[in-house]
Parts: structure tokens; C-alpha cells; sequence
């Protein structure tokens, strides 16, 4: 029998091809082991061979969770609208971790914060959000004004973080309103021992210390008050319409006026440093115009002012001082006629009001322990009401400002 052998057509072509498929299916696996390039991509990830490693992206999924992250931040108005990751305090650091054989890599940025908004219900409204794209909170901290927070989103392996956020919470200030008026508070009588006297020098100030002359701590007083910034008057003593006795270097009206002059000049000299002079009781002076005349005249030549404690209903000084164009300033109530706490904060209470009726007020109180207290609690509460505290010696009037009448307190 004849065996029959069938060619078959390119069989030489079709053995190439062949190997040529067996050698492209190792290249391809070659590659696929030990090359590089991306193998799977998808919102959340980036899945790809770089020199024979298989490496995890995270980096679309972090960006995600920042999207949401800003979103929130800026709803609960620790972030103005539109701002984005340039316009805040942010660091970035490359993170990269092994996990068997796969790297994983992704970006953790952290921001530092600082708004007015309050923190509650922060937390909760940042897990909201960040479900929905896979994210969460995982961890809350606060400490006072502090929120730290870390974010990210679970894995099969762990929890990568992604973001750590810092948020100080800086409290509102409550505006302080621009002074609708001036306060002056002059404080009488220093020159004595008074057991209250460290009470005031304690104040802030600027308070006006009026001292008495020739009497034990005239000098010691004068110099403590201006170290502490206050300015300081002399209480020059007046004869009254009573017939009291206002103590040593007093002037009366039935001195001659030489006599008036020497005990004037007297008395400036043994109170040094002094801005003023204000009268102590004196009611039958300051309703004199001769007497009057005589120690504005004196006032004037040392460049000195002077203050009405206004304890005289018919007081002569205001037009005595505008006829000699001395400078002077009209006091309009005494805070502690009454030597108690309920009165002497009535009577500021009266003050304030004044001030900020008027523009401006003087009050006069004296080296008294309720005094010192009222003024301890009030003092600081001025700011906020409106008003300024002024020495007396911005509340001058100078000719030839009109004369406005004010209800008087006997001293």
C-alpha cells in the first residue's frame, strides 16, 4: 500500500506564528510580574505595577474626602465660602505603607484652623458627609477652645488617615463702643491718715486726688497719686456759709486781700505738683466776687485752673473766672454724702447718666471705704457703657463757653 502525505499549505509560517504567540504570552506575563504601568483605576484608587510592585493609590480617595471635608468646614463658617486648600494653613507629607505585598500610598495633609464658630454639632455634620464618599471621623478630640480630628476611611487591612484637623475656637470679643461721653471723678480730703487711702491708690485711674494743705501727708499723698498717674489738686480750705472750721490755712471772706493772696500762695507751696486748685466746704467764699477775685488771680499767675466744688448756690466762680479768662470746671454731684455702698452707687448711677447726657460730668467723692468700693466695681464697667474716664483736667471750660446751671450739694 502507497501511504499518501498531505502538505499542508504555509505549514512553515504557521510554526512561526506559533512561537511567536508562546513568546508574546511570557512577555506579557513578564510584564505583568515584573513591569510597570496601571492595571485598574476606579474613583477611590489607582491600582499599578511600578518595578515589579504592585502599588495602591489612595490619593483620588483622599482628594474626595477633602472635597467634603472643605464643604462642611465652610457651612459651619470656619472657612468663607469658595475658599479652598490654598487658602488655609495646610502640610502635606507623602505617606506610604507595605501591606504583604502591596505598597500603599496616599497624601496626609493636615490644617490648622482658627474661626468664631461654635464646635457643636461639627463632628456629626463632618460623618455625614463623609459617607457618603467612603470617609469618616476617626477619632474626636476636644480641649477647651481645642478640636483635634483625624479622618480617613477604613481599609481591608486598616484604617488609613488621611487628614488631621486642628480648629481653635477664638471667642467673639464684644465690641467696646466708641466713648459717647467723659467722666472726671475727683476724690476730696487727702492729707490725712485715712484708712481707706490705699483702696484708691489700688484704682487705675485716671482719677484727680484734691490734697489738703499743711496737714501730715500732704506731700506723701500728693507724691503717691501722681507715681500712679493721677493728677492732683490742692483742696485749698474756705470758710463755708455754716461757720465750720475747714481746717489749717483756711481763707475768709473778712481777710484783706493781701492776707487772702498769702494764704493761697501758702497753701500751693506745700502741695507740690499740683494741675488745680478746688475749694474744701468754702460756700461763703465762692459766693464772693472780691474773695474770689483774689484767688483766681493767684490761680492764674502759678497757670493753674480752677475747680467749683459747687457747694454754694449762688457761686460767683464761673463768671469771676470768665471775666479774668481762667480756666475752670463746675463739679455736678457728690457720690458720698451718704457714706454707704447703696447710696454712693445710686449717686454714680446719677453721674453716668449726666455724662452721657450732657457729653461730659464731674463727680467728687471722698477718702471713704464704700467710695472705694463702688469705684472698684464701676470703674471697669465704663468702656462698655460708653464712656471715658478723663482727668479734670479735660473738663475745663475756658471763656467764653456759655455757663450751664447744675443742681448743687452742700460738701
Amino acid at each position: 500500500m502507497q501511504r499518501r502525505v498531505v502538505h499542508l499549505p504555509g505549514g512553515p509560517l504557521v510554526g512561526l506564528l506559533c512561537l511567536l504567540v508562546f513568546a508574546g504570552g511570557w512577555f506579557f506575563l513578564a510584564q505583568s510580574l515584573y513591569g510597570s504601568g496601571v492595571l485598574e483605576q476606579t474613583e477611590d484608587f489607582i491600582l499599578s505595577r511600578e518595578d515589579g510592585r504592585l502599588v495602591v493609590d489612595y490619593d483620588p480617595k483622599a482628594q474626595r474626602i477633602e472635597d467634603q471635608v472643605l464643604m462642611v468646614l465652610q457651612s459651619a463658617d470656619f472657612l468663607p465660602a469658595g475658599a479652598g486648600p490654598e487658602s488655609i494653613s495646610a502640610s502635606e507629607r507623602e505617606m506610604e505603607l507595605q501591606v504583604d505585598a502591596r505598597h500603599l500610598h496616599w497624601t496626609y495633609r493636615s490644617h490648622r484652623l482658627v474661626g468664631e464658630a461654635p464646635f457643636e454639632g461639627l463632628v456629626s455634620k463632618l460623618a455625614v458627609a463623609l459617607e457618603g464618599v467612603g470617609g469618616e471621623v476617626v477619632s474626636s478630640t476636644q480641649r477647651g477652645d481645642e478640636l483635634f480630628l483625624s479622618i480617613g476611611f477604613p481599609t481591608r487591612d486598616q484604617v488609613i488617615i488621611t487628614h488631621g484637623l486642628l480648629l481653635e475656637r477664638r471667642r467673639p470679643t464684644k465690641p467696646v463702643p466708641r466713648p459717647l461721653a467723659r467722666l472726671a471723678i475727683v476724690i476730696d480730703d487727702w492729707g490725712y491718715d485715712w484708712s481707706a487711702a490705699d483702696r484708691f491708690l489700688e484704682l487705675p485711674g485716671p482719677l484727680t486726688l484734691a490734697v489738703l494743705p499743711h496737714v501730715p501727708y500732704s506731700k506723701k499723698h500728693a507724691s503717691q497719686g501722681r507715681s500712679r498717674g493721677h493728677e492732683i489738686l490742692l483742696h485749698l480750705p474756705m470758710e463755708p456759709s455754716s461757720g465750720l472750721d475747714a481746717g489749717p490755712g483756711m481763707v475768709t471772706v473778712d481777710m484783706d486781700d493781701g492776707e487772702i493772696a498769702s494764704k493761697v500762695r501758702k497753701a500751693i507751696a506745700s502741695v507740690p505738683g499740683i494741675v488745680g486748685v478746688s475749694n474744701h466746704m468754702g460756700s461763703k467764699v465762692t459766693s464772693n466776687t472780691r474773695a474770689m477775685g483774689i484767688i483766681l488771680g493767684v490761680v492764674k499767675e502759678h497757670g493753674l485752673f480752677f475747680l467749683d466744688s459747687n457747694t454754694a448756690p449762688a457761686s460767683v466762680v464761673p463768671t469771676v473766672s470768665r471775666a479774668m479768662g481762667v480756666p475752670f470746671a463746675v463739679n455736678y454731684i457728690f457720690l458720698d454724702n451718704v457714706a454707704e455702698e447703696a447710696s454712693v452707687r445710686r449717686q454714680f448711677e446719677r453721674l453716668i447718666r449726666r455724662a452721657l447726657r450732657e457729653g461730659s460730668a464731674i463727680g467728687i467723692g471722698h477718702v471713704k471705704g464704700a467710695t472705694a468700693k463702688v469705684l472698684h466695681d464701676m470703674l471697669p464697667t465704663l468702656p462698655e457703657r460708653g464712656i471715658e474716664l478723663v482727668p479734670i483736667s479735660q473738663l475745663l471750660e475756658y471763656p467764653p463757653q456759655p455757663w450751664k446751671a447744675v443742681a448743687r450739694e452742700e460738701d
